[in-house]
């Protein structure tokens, strides 16, 4: 059940940024037509797509572990009443790192993935 969830959260999450560059794509279109005119390079007008997608990822990182600490937090006491062997703002706080670290490099992975694909989609270079 938690994969499953994750799994179609991912791809909503992808979703979005496809959608966010594309709106980006099409509204830098004339820019983008400059940069072809005057000679740039395909990677130098791909390059800050790629850079948001993986802007996109740290943000959507952050802001994600910001709600998640409160929560967790919060709902410690009530499950140590259940299962009094489990502490989660104790596990939360000595796997912060780990915690971190991996959703960064999944959400970096994410925006990164999905703005190629918008870019290979929408932007004709």
């Amino acid at each position: 059940m938690g994969v499953t969830a994750n799994i179609i959260f991912a791809f909503i999450a992808m979703i979005i940024a496809f959608n966010t560059i594309r709106l980006a794509i099409y509204a830098n279109r004339e820019e983008i037509g400059v940069m072809r005119l005057v000679g740039a390079s395909n990677a130098y007008i791909r390059g800050p797509y790629v850079v948001e997608g993986i802007l996109y990822g740290v943000i959507g990182t952050v802001i994600a572990l910001l709600i998640i600490t409160p929560i967790v937090v919060g709902i410690t006491p009530y499950v140590n009443i259940v299962i009094r062997s489990v502490n989660l703002s104790t596990i939360l706080y000595s796997q912060f790192a780990s915690i971190f670290l991996n959703s960064l490099l999944l959400g970096v992975a994410l925006g990164v993935i999905s703005s190629s694909i918008a870019i290979t989609r929408y932007l004709k270079v």
